[in-house]
C-alpha cells in the first residue's frame, strides 16, 4: 500500500514539473512575413546588390523575426497596378515610380525636373532623401496616405543614348524621334527640336528594333538589364534628370509591426536606402560604361557652351511645374533652393558608404549575374 502511494506521489510530481515547465518556456514568435515587389528586374544590379542587401540586413537585426521574400520587375504585378496593390493589402512593400501613375503624384515629379542633380545617383539620393523625409514631410508625405514612406532615392542620371548617328549639338537633333518616360523629358526633348516619344525602359528594345525611334533619354543601367545596349551605340553624356523611387510600406503592415522592429527598419532603410541604392547606381552605371565600351560605343560629352543652349531651351520646364504646384497650394520655391544646398552639401562630404553595403553594383559583387 505504501508502494502504490509512494508511486502515485511520484507520477503527481512529474506531472507538475511537465506542468511548469512548459509555462516556463516561452512561446515561439510568430515570424512575421512581408512581401517586397522591387520594379527593378533581376538583372539590374539595385535588385540583386542593393535590394537584396537592405533586406538581408533587416532580417539579420531581427534574429529572425522577420523574413522578407522580395519579388522583381513584374513578379506579382504590372507596373501600373502596384500602388493600388498596396493599398489593397495584396502585398505589403512596394518601389513607388510616381512617372509610371501620371497625374497621380504631381509632387514628387520634382525630382524629374531638368539639370536638378549631379551626375551621381548617390549624391542627389543623399539630398533628395533628406529634402523629402527630413526637411519637407509635411508636404510630401500626404500625397502617399495608406503607405509610410520608408525612403526616397533618384534613379542614375538620365543620359541621351542613339542608335545610328552621334548627337554633339541641337543641330543633330533636328528630324529625330527621342523617347522619353516622363512629361519632363518630353518637353525637353520637344524644346531642344527633336520630336518626342513616350516610350518607357521595358519597351524601349522593340521601339528601337522596329525603327519607330532613334533613341531616348535613359539612365544607364537599363540599357544593359532591358537589352537597349543592343541597339544603342551613341551616347551623349548631358545629365539630365532623374526618375524618383519611393519605396513604400502598407500602412496597416506598418502599424502591425511591434516597435522594435519598426526600429530595425528605420535604422537600415532611410538614408541607407537611398545612399547604397545610389551607390550600387553609381557603381554599376561605371561597370555598365566599361562594357559598353568594350563592345565598340563612342560616348560624348557637350561642352559647357553647347549644354547651356540645352539648358536654356529647357529652363520653361521649371517654370511651369513651380508654376502648377502654386496651383495646388503648394511653394514650390522653398523644395528647389533647399534642394540645391543639399546636393552642395553632400557634393561636400557624402554620407559615407557603409561596412555591410559590400560590392553593390560592383563588378566584382558576387551577385552579379554571369
Amino acid at each position: 500500500m505504501q508502494k502504490k502511494f509512494l508511486l502515485i506521489i511520484g507520477l503527481v510530481i512529474i506531472l507538475m514539473s511537465s506542468l511548469v515547465g512548459a509555462c516556463a518556456a516561452p512561446a515561439p514568435e510568430e515570424v512575421i512575413q512581408i512581401d517586397y515587389n522591387s520594379t527593378f528586374p533581376p538583372l539590374h544590379p539595385v535588385y540583386y546588390d542593393s535590394h537584396t542587401l537592405l533586406m538581408e540586413r533587416i532580417m539579420e537585426l531581427s534574429d529572425g523575426r522577420v523574413e522578407i521574400t522580395s519579388y522583381p520587375h513584374g513578379a506579382l504585378f504590372k507596373i501600373g497596378e502596384y500602388w493600388e496593390a498596396l493599398l489593397s493589402g495584396r502585398v505589403d512593400m512596394i518601389d513607388l515610380f510616381p512617372h509610371t501613375l501620371p497625374g497621380q503624384f504631381p509632387l514628387a515629379t520634382m525630382f524629374m525636373l531638368p539639370f536638378i542633380g549631379v551626375s551621381s545617383s548617390a549624391i542627389t539620393s543623399m539630398a533628395a532623401y533628406e529634402l523629402v523625409n527630413k526637411d519637407f514631410p509635411d508636404v510630401f508625405y500626404p500625397q502617399f496616405a495608406g503607405a509610410r514612406v520608408m525612403a526616397t532615392h533618384v534613379t542614375a542620371v538620365g543620359n541621351l543614348h542613339t542608335r545610328d548617328k552621334m548627337v554633339t549639338s541641337l543641330e543633330d537633333l533636328e528630324g529625330m524621334i527621342i523617347a522619353g518616360e516622363n512629361p519632363m523629358q518630353l518637353a525637353a526633348i520637344e524644346s531642344w527640336g527633336a520630336t518626342p516619344e513616350h516610350i518607357t525602359m521595358s519597351d524601349g528594345f522593340l521601339a528601337l528594333e522596329r525603327g519607330v525611334i532613334d533613341g531616348g533619354i535613359w539612365p544607364w543601367a537599363p540599357l544593359r538589364s532591358f537589352g537597349l545596349a543592343d541597339e544603342l551605340h551613341y551616347h551623349t553624356l548631358i545629365d539630365f534628370n532623374y526618375s524618383v523611387d519611393y519605396p513604400v510600406m502598407n500602412e496597416e503592415t506598418w502599424n502591425s509591426l511591434p516597435p522594435d522592429i519598426q526600429a530595425i527598419f528605420d535604422e537600415v532603410l532611410g538614408m541607407n536606402w537611398a545612399a547604397l541604392t545610389g551607390y550600387t547606381l553609381d557603381h554599376g552605371s561605371a561597370v555598365d560604361i566599361e562594357w559598353m565600351g568594350e563592345k565598340g560605343d563612342e560616348f560624348y560629352t557637350l561642352p559647357a557652351g553647347e549644354k547651356e543652349k540645352w539648358v536654356e531651351l529647357s529652363s520653361g520646364i521649371e517654370g511651369d511645374w513651380v508654376a502648377d504646384m502654386a496651383e495646388l497650394g503648394v511653394d514650390a520655391e522653398p523644395l528647389l533652393a533647399r534642394m540645391k544646398e543639399l546636393v552642395a552639401k553632400y557634393v561636400a562630404e557624402p554620407y559615407p558608404e557603409q561596412d555591410w553595403f559590400g560590392f553593390a553594383g560592383r563588378a566584382d559583387s558576387p551577385r552579379r549575374p554571369e
